[in-house]
């Protein structure tokens, strides 16, 4: 049996130069589109590790500054109404503690400052009285003394001859740094020493 042929020409199976091109335009696209969101995350990465740089000089410096006495605190501290600086301008050791520049590696170059500064407190204790017939369920039974007894301990900022007139320091540690970009960032923790022994 004979067979009948097309007589339309076959049309040739493949791509054109123009559907390549096409294609390589979107693979382009989406390779920039990547390698961006990639740049994005590094640059995040490392702004965070910077971060994470700073806030661990901080507890450092913190730490160790929280475990010495008060005494050797207040010594440096002269006089008691002005606060002592360290850094960050200039390179330093207190006590074996480093302020100034402080380098993190991979993380670049960081500036450390500390203050120490008496913190007037004023209280004082009021004596509590008990009578003969102390029972925990009647109020009446026992009450505050009417005066404040100043030798069971008087802190009084507003008056110098007073006994203890400064006996807590509060301690700030600042870290600073400035960002490839040219923003400056910084930390900044705050806690207190307080004399528990007295003068």
């Amino acid at each position: 049996m004979a067979t009948s042929r097309d007589p339309r020409p076959r049309r040739a199976r493949g791509v054109t130069l123009t559907e390549i091109m096409f294609s390589f335009l979107i693979l382009v696209l989406a390779t920039l589109a990547a390698s961006g969101l990639l740049s994005y995350g590094h640059r995040g990465t490392a702004k965070d590790f910077r971060m994470v740089a700073a806030t661990q000089i901080l507890t450092d410096r913190m730490n160790r500054l929280l475990k010495l006495p008060y005494a050797s605190h207040s010594a440096e501290i002269e006089p008691p109404e002005n606060p002592r600086n360290f850094g960050p301008t200039t390179d330093g050791t207190y006590h074996d503690i480093p302020y100034g520049v402080a380098t993190f590696t991979m993380a670049g170059n960081f500036q450390v400052g500390f203050t120490l500064e008496h913190l007037p407190v004023t209280f004082a204790v009021q004596p509590f009285l008990l009578s003969n017939d102390y029972d925990p369920g009647i109020a009446s039974s026992y009450r505050f003394a009417a005066t404040i007894d100043p030798s069971l301990g008087q802190f009084n900022s507003a008056d110098r001859a007073s006994r203890n007139f400064y006996r807590v320091i509060r301690i700030t540690v600042r870290v600073t740094w400035t960002e490839p970009n040219g923003v400056a960032r910084s930390v900044e923790a705050v806690s207190f020493k307080a004399d528990l022994q007295g003068a």
